[in-house]
């Protein structure tokens, strides 16, 4: 989702970590309730057995990340889930 973020949604490398996630089992969504209401909407459409989670959880695990930019300066994230950090040292 991260990635996805990254790739697709055009959002920087602490937002990608930080947004909310979701996770499908089958016919069953869990998902992290900080999406746009539409989003909620559509979510809860698709998929009437579902749990929303009212804070980021550790269920949808962690993801810490390091990225170089085209310029060469490099960033990272942590993921509040994990009490991640990210220092860049020059």
């Amino acid at each position: 989702q991260v990635v996805a973020h990254l790739c697709l949604g055009g959002l920087d490398l602490h937002t990608a970590v930080s947004a909310p996630r979701l996770h499908v089992e089958q016919d069953h969504l869990d998902f992290e309730d900080h999406h746009e209401p539409q989003v909620r909407r559509q979510l809860t459409a698709r998929f009437p057995d579902h749990r929303a989670w009212p804070e980021p959880n550790l269920f949808f695990g962690g993801v810490h990340a390091a990225e170089r930019a085209a310029s060469g300066a490099m960033s990272g994230a942590g993921d509040p889930r994990r009490d991640g950090t990210a220092i860049v040292i020059d």
